[in-house]
């Protein structure tokens, strides 16, 4: 969405009067949102978590090795680590099952698409 656009948007959907504040119903920016492909949007949604929390992260751990020690600071990032490799797992997993999934629909759909030629015929 093009900067002036954005902005348009926000100054359209403001709701809050001098001196009063107006009950907020979904402006013209959350209509868009909405109409946004969901899968797009929920990437969106983890690439900015994921870079919000990434710098913090990283420098907390490298700090612990001067706070804390290498010792514990090895714990914490093997835990940390540990963490990291079993949510991709799970997330893997439930790729692999949302695969699997869409290619049992597929088969249903054709096998209902067959029966119906045959009917017709």
């Amino acid at each position: 969405m093009p900067r002036g656009e954005f902005r348009a948007l926000m100054e359209a959907s403001k709701d809050e009067g001098e001196e009063s504040f107006k009950r907020r119903t979904g402006g013209g920016f959350e209509r868009r949102i909405v109409q946004d492909d969901p899968a797009e949007l929920q990437e969106i949604i983890r690439k900015v978590i994921r870079q919000t929390v990434n710098w913090p992260a990283t420098a907390q751990t490298i700090k612990g090795f001067f706070t804390a020690g290498i010792r514990r600071s090895l714990r914490y990032v093997y835990e940390k680590w540990t963490k990291f490799r079993a949510g991709k797992a799970k997330m893997a997993a439930k790729k692999q099952e949302e695969a699997a999934l869409k290619q049992e629909t597929a088969k249903q759909e054709i096998k209902v698409e067959v029966k119906e030629k045959t009917k017709e015929e």
